[in-house]
């Protein structure tokens, strides 16, 4: 009887210790747990600061001077607005708001698609290159793989830009929106209004036309006009001209095939339904 009854004791000694044991790991499990949320929840609240941690280094990285202000940082979409990069008195692009979506494939998080609202670029074309300014590192650097159309959801909404050239001043105005290596459809439109080369004077030249991609294939079709088209030497001189332009580019953005078909002379051809849009209200100088 006595160790029987001692054997009991022991039962409930050993019951006690076990409930204490679970408890205390239940406890410490809640103590991990917590700090695991604490933390989570302190990343999050700061995501707004790391997000501006990585894209204030990776313009240090490339050398542009830029200023933004983070209006929301979510899992799939990110929103910056007031977006200024170059010399904030001459930017070389501006944005009323970027846009940014996430996709998440095998659980890494990559760019799905882009908005740009209301961009501005200036850009210059001297000596047959193209460049960005302070943007040319970060476009144009770093990698030597031939250029292509990316698969990306691209959208732009009153896109203008300001292209200064050896030949003169040409505006351009864009809008579209599509997945940018297959089916991105958009409206172009330029305006010169003066033009001079090999010793010829173009006046108020127009293009506007679709913009499209098929296959990663840029394509423009669209009226190229011109009020007058005066060359000197020559002794030619034209007015009110209009052509049909058609560029298909490859898919690495080069070796474009061009058809033109002059349509004549047309009075009020050189009329367009775009007005320049590359008036600002400050002068800029032409170099990047």
């Amino acid at each position: 009887m006595e160790r029987a009854a001692s054997d009991n004791d022991m039962t409930a000694d050993d019951s006690v210790r076990r409930s204490r044991w679970r408890r205390k790991r239940w406890a410490a499990l809640l103590v991990v747990l917590g700090a695991l949320l604490l933390a989570g929840l302190g990343l999050w609240l700061s995501r707004e600061r790391i997000v501006d941690d990585i894209i204030r280094d990776q313009l240090e990285a490339y050398d542009i001077p830029g200023s933004y202000t983070i209006e929301r940082i979510g899992g799939t979409t990110q929103i910056l607005s007031d977006v200024v990069l170059g010399d904030p008195d001459n930017p070389d692009f501006t944005a009323e708001r970027l846009v940014v979506t996430l996709r998440h494939r095998f659980g890494i998080p990559e760019i799905g698609g882009v908005v740009l609202v209301k961009p501005r670029l200036y850009a210059s074309y001297r000596d047959g290159e193209l460049s960005l300014g302070r943007l040319d590192p970060l476009v144009f650097g770093g990698d030597d793989s031939p250029a292509s159309l990316p698969n990306l959801n691209f959208e732009v909404r009153d896109g203008r830009a300001l292209l200064a050239t050896d030949y003169g001043p040409v505006g351009i105005k864009l809008a579209g929106s599509g997945l940018l290596s297959h089916g991105w459809q958009g409206s172009i439109a330029a305006s010169a209004p003066e033009l001079a080369t090999a010793g010829c004077g173009i006046e108020n030249a127009t293009a506007f036309g679709k913009l499209t991609s098929v296959s990663g294939e840029p394509q423009f079709a669209g009226p190229v006009r011109f009020a007058a088209l005066t060359c000197e030497e020559s002794g030619l001189a034209l007015d009110d001209y209009a052509m049909e332009l058609s560029v298909v580019a490859d898919t690495a953005l080069a070796n474009p095939a061009i058809e033109a078909r002059l349509e004549g002379e047309k009075p009020g051809s050189a009329t367009s339904p775009l007005q320049p849009c590359w008036a600002r209200s400050a002068p800029r100088s032409a170099t990047g």
